[in-house]
Formats: C-alpha cells, structure tokens, sequence
C-alpha cells in the first residue's frame, strides 16, 4: 500500500452459499500493527492489483446485488468498487478515480453485448442483467449518457425466470431503482433517469454525448508513498483498536501481607463485572 511497512492479509470465508468473505490488511510498523482495511465484502470476493502503475495495489470487488432480477447465476448484477490506499496507508472507496478503466470496461462489455444473441427467458435476463452492468460501468466512467441509454433497453422479466420472490415487480427499472436507493441515491435525481423510469426515451441533446459528459470524474488526490507516521487506530475506519492496540503492562502489584485468619481481601485493579 506504499507506506513503507510490509503488510499481512487476513482473508475468512463463512463456507455459505454465495456467502461471506471478509478481508483484512494489517500494516506491521515499528509502533505496533495498524488496521488498513477491513471490510465485509459478501461473495464478491476481492482481488489486489495495481491498477494505475503507481507502485501500490488498489483492492477491487464486485458488490453483487445477489438473485435481484431471478437466480443467482442469470440475475444478478453487480457495481465494481475500487479502494485505493492513501499517504496514511489507509484503503478507502476510490472508484471514481480509475474511470478510464471504467470506461474501457464499458467499451469492452458494449462490443460482447452486441454479438450476444438472447432469445429465451432466461437469456433475456441474462441481457438485462448484463445491460445494468454496463449502466454502471458506464455512469463510473464518465459517460453517464451512455450509461442511461443502455438502460432504454430493458425488458420486462417473465415468470420463468423466476423473478425474485422479495420483489413484487416484474418491471427491471424499479429493480434497479430499489438497490439505487441503498448504494447510489444521487442517480435517481438524474432527469435522464426520470425519463427512463417513466418509459419516455431520452431527449436527442441527452442521447448524443459531448466532449464534456465523456469527461471522467475529476479522480480524488493521490499521494506519493511515502512512509507515514502511525495514525491513531481510533481514527482508522473499521479498525479493532481491543485487538490490536498494544497496551502498557501494568506495574506489578504488592502482594498483601500474609494473613492466618479472617476475610481475604483483593487489591489488585479494578475488576469489569
């Protein structure tokens, strides 16, 4: 993570189906080991790379929206979250700073939606959940235009595809729309989304995208590595300062004098219930 200190990953998976893996890195500094990252990560799974060529390893997931359209292997779709360490080694959400990967991943998964054939109900939502994953590939990359376009291509699910027993829509959209609401509510204030929602197609001055909508997101700072000090862990987010914050040894305390009879008293340190 560029910090200067050698790492340890800790990596535990629950054995359920489709469920749970959590991963944790610990930065070994001289002062004591410090929480970099800690997260639950469901059954994305997650995976180290450098992403930018800048030395240090960004960690990537897949936050999976599991049987939203139907089963688990045909609907669901996911959004792609990257973290990225900082100059205090700490990892945190970035996503938005790699949108020419976004973009180009975008590109890439146009191309194979145009040469995909979907012809039965399953594929059909198949081809919806693959039009979402393009949605999100596309608004993370800066071209948001686009990225609502495909979304113009969504079709009603059937009842063989077995629509997911916890939505009583068969309509993609208000799928969608449901899992906005809990990981990106600034979408849904989008005009074009309104559009979308309302079955209306876009505007031709939103369908044809310019030079400043294709414009990635201005990425957040990034810092040379360097070695940094040892934050406090309080201030480290999902740290574990009861577990890995070194204690001072207490002072040995005096034994009480010998005593033959009587009640024994205790004066060692107080004691939690």
């Amino acid at each position: 993570n560029g910090d200067g200190f050698p790492e340890i990953v800790f990596s535990n998976f629950s054995g359920g189906a489709h469920c749970c893996t959590t991963i944790a890195v610990i930065s070994l500094r001289p002062q004591g080991p410090v929480v970099v990252f800690d997260e639950e990560l469901g059954s994305g799974g997650a995976g180290f790379k450098d992403l930018d060529g800048d030395g240090r390893r960004e960690i990537r997931y897949e936050h999976l929206f599991e049987y939203a359209l139907g089963d688990f292997a045909h609907g669901t779709f996911s959004i792609p979250v990257i973290y990225s360490a900082g100059k205090d080694g700490v990892y945190r959400v970035n996503t938005r700073a790699f949108a020419q990967l976004m973009s180009n991943e975008y590109e890439a998964a146009s191309e194979e939606h145009q040469k995909a054939v979907y012809d039965s109900p399953i594929e059909a939502m198949e081809e919806d959940r693959d039009l979402i994953d393009m949605f999100f590939l596309a608004y993370l990359g800066g071209r948001s235009v686009e990225g609502f376009e495909t979304l113009t291509q969504l079709k009603p699910l059937t009842e063989e595809t077995h629509v997911n027993e916890n939505s009583s829509t068969a309509d993609p959209r208000l799928i969608l729309e449901d899992a906005l609401k809990k990981v990106a509510p600034e979408v849904l204030q989008q005009p074009e989304w309104a559009r979308i929602k309302s079955g209306k197609p876009l505007a031709p001055e939103q369908v044809k995208p310019n030079a400043q909508q294709l414009a990635p997101p201005k990425p957040t700072e990034r810092e040379q590595p360097t070695p940094a000090p040892t934050p406090n862990l309080a201030d480290i987010p999902n740290g574990s300062p009861s577990a890995l914050q070194r204690q001072p040894v207490p002072a040995p305390v005096p034994a009480p004098p010998p005593q033959t009879r009587g009640v024994r008293h205790y004066y060692g340190p107080p004691v939690h219930y």
